[in-house]
């Protein structure tokens, strides 16, 4: 099922009028997302009756803490740790699969959407729940025409989207505008509907957004985590390849597919690096994968006392009866090519450096 099923009605006819190329064999997939994305014009418009005018009133009183990285890099499993702690709040996934009537949907649509929600990410098999944390960008590709995601089902304007919608390059004052107060939708809504102060959220498109970010929260904290590159890049090709079957309207080659993940793992590490240094360091912790899944809890209190976090009483316990849950849990494995490898190190070089890796020789 597309991650896009829900994808606002008018969103979804600006999409198809700006790409335009849509393949036959994908138009069975278009026309049930039409149909749905109809069918909710009135339960959008019931939510905002309702909801609209007390979500813009919403105040953000704390900066969020931003988790950042690459695609494949561990977000989502230091998200999903330090989303334990009740303290935080989050975009759960059903928000972001139906982020202007998930306050509605929560009492009426429930039980459809969980029979419909997978129970394992297709990408890694990883648990999936209504009730798990989720990437805001996934909200916002819902709402909006406005979000990278969508080159999922387009995928060869894939950099062209990263352009627009993550290094947020060329866009107009007024696109850029609406952009802007769309993320920042997103999380009023969170606020409002969790009544929390402390929001923890996780999207890796804003490793390339720091100074953006930071313009809008400027007390913002950010742990960045980051893992071996050729692991970020083999998994990222394989996730990209993933979703895009799921989505897509039209086909992408697969040379096109491996220019489009170099291209993106370059840019992003590149903008994050240009940008690192506006972030005050006591608003910022560096994490490595490895570490974190070798040594996960001490590697938790490193992020709590570099970033001064409240611990509670119970800190270990909880972090620890999670750990517990997951610990079967198995990662995919990867047999690059040598041609693989050399594209890697040409490409990413800096990356390893900067990270402090060592490259594979050939």
């Amino acid at each position: 099922m597309s991650p896009f099923t829900s994808i606002s009605f008018l969103s979804l006819i600006k999409l198809i009028w700006k790409n335009k190329k849509i393949q036959k064999k994908y138009l069975t997939r278009i026309l049930l997302i039409f149909f749905v994305s109809f069918f909710l014009i009135w339960i959008r418009k019931l939510e905002s009756l309702f909801f609209e005018t007390k979500i813009k009133k919403q105040s953000i009183k704390n900066s969020p803490i931003f988790i950042i990285g690459h695609w494949r890099s561990g977000t989502t499993y230091l998200h999903n740790l330090m989303s334990q702690d009740s303290q935080f709040s989050y975009v759960s996934t059903l928000q972001a699969i139906a982020p202007d009537f998930f306050i509605i949907a929560n009492k009426i649509f429930r039980p459809i959407l969980n029979h419909y929600l997978p129970s394992k990410r297709g990408i890694d098999n990883v648990d999936v729940s209504l009730d798990y944390p989720q990437e805001e960008e996934l909200a916002l590709a819902n709402q909006s025409d406005m979000c990278w995601l969508h080159f999922l089902s387009f995928p060869e304007r894939m950099k062209e989207y990263f352009q627009e919608y993550v290094l947020l390059d060329n866009l107009s004052e007024d696109l850029f505008s609406k952009w802007k107060n769309n993320y920042i939708k997103v999380i009023r809504q969170t606020t409002y509907y969790t009544q929390s102060q402390c929001i923890l959220l996780k999207n890796p498109a804003n490793t390339a957004r720091v100074r953006l970010l930071l313009d809008i929260f400027p007390d913002a904290k950010f742990i960045h985590i980051y893992r071996n590159p050729y692991d970020v890049y083999f998994s990222s090709k394989k996730m990209y390849k993933k979703l895009i079957s799921c989505s897509q309207y039209h086909d992408i080659s697969p040379e096109n597919l491996e220019e489009n993940t170099l291209y993106i793992y370059k840019n992003l590490m590149s903008k994050f690096l240009e940008e690192k240094h506006l972030i005050p360091s006591q608003n910022l912790v560096e994490v490595k994968f490895e570490d974190l899944e070798k040594y996960p809890l001490i590697e938790i209190k490193k992020i709590y006392k570099n970033l001064n976090l409240f611990e509670s009483s119970d800190f270990e316990v909880v972090f620890s009866d999670y750990l517990n849950t997951i610990k079967n849990y198995k990662k995919n494995n990867y047999f690059p090519t040598l041609t693989c490898i050399k594209n890697v190190n040409y490409h990413l070089g800096f990356v390893f450096e900067e990270l402090g890796y060592e490259m594979q020789k050939l």
